[in-house]
């Protein structure tokens, strides 16, 4: 599955979507109108910042 979620989005403009509440964070990641991710995190910057670089380096 990752490998067609980088053919997905190799090269390709992402589009994310952010639910912030007080202890979690809910994201939604798109890419040409379909959902590559969903998933939940912990409210920290620093968990969102190093998601999205070991995710989508690019």
């Amino acid at each position: 599955m990752r490998k067609m979620k980088e053919t997905i989005v190799k090269g390709k403009f992402i589009f994310i979507g952010l639910e912030d509440a007080k202890r979690t964070w809910k994201l939604c990641v798109r890419s040409e109108g379909m959902i590559v991710n969903e998933t939940s995190m912990p409210g920290k910057y620093e968990v969102l910042k190093s998601y999205l670089q070991n995710k989508y380096p690019e």
